[in-house]
């Protein structure tokens, strides 16, 4: 049997003789078995292959090397190891094993002691494939998955070692993953609760300090509040006390008023029951987000947590939340039946449970869910509010089953954010106003939908906008109080580049739901555009309250910290927005700008190099262009620029003569630009203030810059017009 060895390095091994040489040990080869063995026993097709092995080969040079890496493996190591299929290859898993296989087979079976004791470090450490950069960036997100689940399992391992009472080990298992989060303040406090409960207290302390001197030296960043605060408890308990004495230390009293409503759990009745019970916690939450007494956790957040694994103590710790709603939801014989209960957070004591038995309609549905969101802010002592008015039951949304069914999967298929879930969203909304045309939260769904599609795929707006527009106004048409209704209009202005109108609306709609965490966010955002930095930052420190373990919202506040001036906290949230979802690129690509402004010029150039940030355009290409112009690599830096005007592309082209010295071109450039979208407005306002600052003085910048204001609806000066404030 032969052993493909991944994690910690890249070689190939042989039961009885050790490493495997010849053609094996080539670095295209061990790419190839590389890929093929993390398809899991599933073919790849040799177009595929070819393009991630050898992307700049002309395609008929890149299939001849395929087949003489494979025809000289199989000489080597055997006939049946790579097997043919069609036009496709894969491993044959009677001949190789990889030790990845092995490990995402130890944590599927929940062995995750046999998978930690397998990883042997990150995948393909060390390794490359010369001039692909397709193989990379594969490369970096298998490294970024793997490493997730590996830290993961440590997480297990130590969870499992503490509520068992075995404080030692535990403090062995966050040791271990403490090492590969020394930044994650939650690790850091679980660490030191462990060591003070074994009893070794001086290693707490040192773990604080530890974490301190990393975060000043790497991150120029302060020390954690909570951590030195636990570090001084462990100090100040006297040697006689127990260790339980301080083991729950590190957590300072949660306030009982921000309510963390997890996902309903499926208990029986199949898809059904799974849709009902998501669109009931989905309109709960929305029903509580109107209070202006409690702040409820976005859904974003909560749903971490549907598949269970962490105590109830861990998800308050987690989200800051003093209350924590959960349940469980059967569905049969037209009957619902739900079972919830309300937990302190703290202490993990039930204060109460109810049981919600009714016949499936979609008025039932509506009544549990005022009548839970009037139990949960009645034991609260707070009221569902909206717009400073208390709310009551009324009549429910739809009186549809279908239509609400349609809308909640709807939602789900809106919330995968790629281009088959949103053109998806758009097909159940509209059928679901089919069924129910009175049913406003269906009109909000599909004025997202059709916005969201153009703004993240290639669909014009002609195709897209008018009818979103119309959905947005029949919703406020139905709801004029619907701050999802109001939101999705804010959404659809910023589109459109009107934003003061964009403004107007997410303000209102934050205003009606103040525990709308996207609302806040789409705010945040549309601020930065508008050049209101201040507005931004307060928006997104509330998103950041509601929905604190989304990646788009801490990426937000991270940029935002970080234009008000505090780039060290930036750069930490961005860090931390990159860890809660490694595949998603705007977070590296706001790391690297920031790094920048540190003078960190060859961390942020590594970065940049083919990095795809979608909605920047050439955003991450001409930030690269301009570092490496700054830091003396001319060339390079002049030829992007001449591919910059090949293309027409004015903005990049002016950042790149700026920073290469040519005022004059520069200013050129940019006047010639008449699209200012999305980065190109930023950077403008915020970004390479050594590179554009120079310029600011200039008459023809600050026509550029009044040009850039009134395309997005601003007076030339960058101020609201008095009559839309």
């Amino acid at each position: 049997m032969l052993h493909l060895k991944l994690l910690g390095g890249a070689t190939l091994l042989e039961d009885d003789s050790g490493q495997v040489g010849g053609a094996a040990g080539h670095r295209h080869s061990l790419g190839l078995m590389a890929l093929l063995a993390r398809a899991s026993g599933r073919r790849l097709r040799r177009g595929k292959l070819v393009g991630f092995l050898w992307p700049s080969v002309p395609e008929k040079t890149a299939r001849n090397r395929l087949n003489t890496y494979v025809h000289r493996l199989r000489s080597e190591l055997g006939a049946d190891v790579l097997l043919s299929e069609a036009a496709s290859l894969r491993l044959n898993p009677e001949e190789i094993r990889s030790d990845v296989g092995f490990f995402e087979e130890a944590l599927d079976q929940e062995r995750f002691e046999a998978a930690v004791e397998r990883y042997g470090g990150p995948f393909l450490d060390g390794f490359w494939i010369p001039d692909s950069p397709e193989f990379d960036q594969w490369m970096d997100r298998e490294r970024d998955r793997l490493g997730r689940r590996y830290r993961e399992a440590l997480g297990e391992l130590a969870r499992g070692a503490w509520e068992a009472g075995e404080a030692k080990t535990a403090a062995d298992w966050w040791r271990k993953l403490w090492r590969e989060e020394p930044f994650d303040s939650g690790v850091t406090l679980r660490l030191m609760e462990a060591l003070a409960a074994a009893g070794d207290r001086m290693a707490a302390v040192r773990v604080a300090d530890e974490q301190t001197r990393l975060l000043e030296e790497e991150l120029g960043a302060e020390a954690d509040g909570e951590v030195q605060a636990l570090a001084q408890r462990i100090r100040e308990t006297p040697r006689t006390g127990t260790p339980a004495a301080v083991a729950g230390a590190g957590s300072e009293e949660l306030d009982s008023k921000v309510v963390a409503i997890l996902p309903f759990e499926n208990l029986g009745g199949g898809e059904e029951a799974r849709v009902f019970a998501a669109g009931l916690h989905h309109d709960l939450l929305t029903h509580l987000s109107r209070s202006e007494d409690l702040k409820v956790i976005s859904r974003t957040s909560v749903l971490r947590y549907r598949d269970g694994g962490s105590s109830i103590r861990e998800i308050a710790r987690a989200l800051g939340a003093g209350t924590v709603v959960e349940g469980g939801l059967q569905h049969g014989s037209g009957r619902i039946r739900l079972n919830v209960q309300m937990v302190d957070g703290q202490r993990d004591e039930h204060r109460w449970a109810e049981i919600y038995d009714r016949r499936i309609t979609a008025e039932s549905l509506f009544e549990i869910q005022t009548e839970l969101a009037e139990r949960i802010a009645g034991s609260l002592q707070a009221q569902v509010l909206s717009a400073g008015r208390t709310v009551r039951p009324g009549s429910p949304p739809t009186r549809s089953l279908e239509a609400y069914r349609l809308q909640v999967q709807g939602r789900a298929r809106l919330d995968e954010r790629t281009e088959q879930g949103m053109r998806r969203a758009v097909e159940h909304f509209r059928r679901a106003i089919e069924e129910d045309p009175e049913y406003p939260l269906a009109w909000v769904g599909l004025a997202d939908g059709l916005t969201l599609l153009f703004e993240y795929t290639d669909e014009a707006a002609e195709r897209t906008l008018p009818e979103a527009e119309a959905a947005a106004r029949r919703a406020l048409e139905l709801s004029p109080e619907l701050g999802e209704a109001h939101a999705s209009m804010g959404l659809l202005h910023e589109a459109r580049h009107q934003g003061p109108e964009s403004l107007r609306e997410h303000r209102r709609a934050v205003a009606l739901q103040p525990s709308y965490a996207e609302a806040h966010n789409w705010l945040s955002w549309t601020s930065q555009l508008l050049g209101r930095p201040r507005e931004a930052l307060a928006a997104s420190r509330r998103a950041v309250e509601l929905n604190p373990l989304s990646p788009e919202v801490v990426g937000n506040l991270g940029v935002t910290t970080f234009l008000t001036g505090d780039a060290a906290t930036g750069l930490r949230e961005t860090r931390r927005a990159k860890a809660l979802q490694p595949d998603e690129t705007t977070a590296t690509f706001y790391e690297a700008v920031i790094l920048h402004r540190l003078g960190r010029l060859h961390e942020a150039k590594d970065l940049l190099r083919a990095l795809p940030v979608a909605w920047t355009g050439s955003g991450a290409e001409s930030t690269l262009a301009l570092l490496q112009a700054v830091s003396g690599e001319e060339e390079a830096a002049r030829e992007a620029l001449r591919r910059f005007e090949a293309r027409d592309d004015d903005f990049a082209a002016g950042v790149v003569r700026a920073a290469l010295g040519d005022r004059q071109g520069a200013l050129e450039a940019l006047a010639r630009v008449e699209h200012w979208g999305m980065w190109p407005t930023l950077a403008m306002h915020y970004h390479f203030p050594d590179v554009l600052g120079p310029l600011r003085s200039e008459a023809k910048f600050q026509a550029v810059m009044a040009a850039l204001h009134q395309f997005w609806g601003l007076e030339p000066d960058g101020s609201l017009p008095a009559e839309r404030e």
